[in-house]
């Protein structure tokens, strides 16, 4: 089976069936093409099973040679990152299956294998040098903790897109149902106005390069890609705004562009000079920043004693938006948030929510517990104020006690 170009929007598709060559010339996309590959493999061998099951491609296989090329040309940078961890896990459980062999039983065995805490485990790869040479590395991953039930649900999804990717093209796949974990609630974590002081005097001691990008994050909730892919042209420092708007460089979670305002606090970090630049906050070489600077960031929170990641300073950003102005809404429009669910997560954070709730619903009994305990020790039903509580005054206004 093969697919090659033959101009613009032509496909030459050449098939082999019983000894025999198939082929076809398709107009379109490359995906169409394959499409089409995929519907007339399925035709040529509808009445063969047995050559049928010979043709379906392995997991590890149709990872690599259909799913990943797709993937990196239609996912975000950062989406294809974290999929592609996914991938390897899922590989190393399922590689060797046919498509259509994966069954619930596999899925129950993967995740009852990514609960376990994993052992130690020698690791081996090639390392190029900087004068073209290779050589072999050996080392042995130490004992780590086992895999919570968002990291797990996140690699089902993973397998979940590569089925449907496969299917919608035509090739057969087991109808495998996958059940999500049970995630629990969900609570996230912040930062106090303490906290938050002793990071940016933490960063601007051990890296004073992030400090601006740092002060960003906690200023307007954007997530850190919005922050390392953010260009002058979307600063607006009349309107006090920040333009997070679909671009070469960036696309938003959820495709919608947004405007963030400009605190006071953060005005002076975007009114700097920056005549001829493109990047707000460039690496040392001064273009973009390929990834979040992971270890600058992480030496940051160590030696400010702080628990977290970047993503931290976002939910940060919400609690104090709350404490400020109490508006879920006004939260999820300069978060970008595209389900009310997610904004949800930050109900718990508005200013006396529960206070508001107390005594909506007051329904006394008439007598207190003090009254009832006086009873049960005395097993005299007339016992009508053992102290001086409320309920027992209201019982000696009617009629005394003994």
């Amino acid at each position: 089976m093969a697919i090659y170009a033959r101009g613009r929007s032509r496909w030459r598709v050449r098939l082999f069936h019983e000894g025999r060559q198939h082929e076809w010339i398709v107009r379109g996309s490359k995906d169409e093409a394959q499409a089409f590959e995929a519907r007339k493999l399925l035709e040529l061998e509808a009445a063969d099973p047995a050559a049928m099951a010979r043709t379906v491609p392995r997991f590890s296989d149709y990872c690599v040679t259909r799913y990943r090329p797709h993937a990196e040309l239609h996912l975000r940078e950062s989406s294809w990152y974290q999929q592609s961890f996914h991938l390897a896990s899922l590989i190393e459980h399922f590689g060797a299956l046919q498509l259509t062999a994966i069954r619930p039983e596999h899925v129950d065995s993967y995740v009852r294998s990514r609960r376990r805490k994993p052992g130690p485990k020698e690791i081996e790869y090639q390392r190029e040098l900087p004068d073209g040479r290779s050589v072999t590395v050996r080392y042995t991953r130490k004992a780590g903790a086992p895999v919570n039930s968002v990291t797990i649900n996140n690699e089902l999804r993973t397998l979940k897109r590569v089925l449907n990717f496969a299917k919608d093209r035509g090739v057969p796949v087991a109808g495998v149902k996958i059940k999500m974990l049970d995630e629990g609630e969900r609570r996230v974590k912040t930062w106090t106005r303490e906290q938050m002081g002793k990071l940016f005097a933490s960063c601007a001691e051990h890296a004073p390069e992030i400090l601006p990008m740092v002060t960003f994050l906690a200023n307007t909730g954007c997530r850190k890609g919005e922050a390392l892919a953010l260009t002058w042209e979307s600063v607006d420092l009349e309107r006090g705004e920040i333009r997070i708007w679909p671009s070469a460089e960036w696309r938003p979670k959820n495709g919608k562009p947004r405007e963030v305002p400009i605190s006071d606090a953060l005005l002076p970090w975007l009114s700097r000079e920056h005549e001829g630049k493109k990047w707000v906050f460039p690496s040392a070489t001064g273009e973009r920043f390929a990834y979040w600077p992971k270890h600058q960031f992480t030496r940051v929170c160590k030696a400010a004693e702080l628990d977290g990641g970047p993503h931290r300073l976002r939910h940060t950003f919400a609690s104090f938006f709350l404490e400020g102005l109490a508006d879920l809404g006004l939260l999820a429009v300069v978060m970008g948030h595209s389900d009310e669910a997610v904004t949800r997560l930050y109900a718990h954070m508005l200013p006396a929510r529960l206070a508001r709730a107390r005594n909506v619903v007051d329904l006394s009994p008439g007598v207190g517990p003090a009254v009832i305990a006086a009873r049960q020790a005395w097993g005299d039903a007339s016992v009508q104020n053992p102290d001086k509580t409320r309920a027992g005054t209201r019982a000696r206004k009617a009629g005394g006690t003994r």
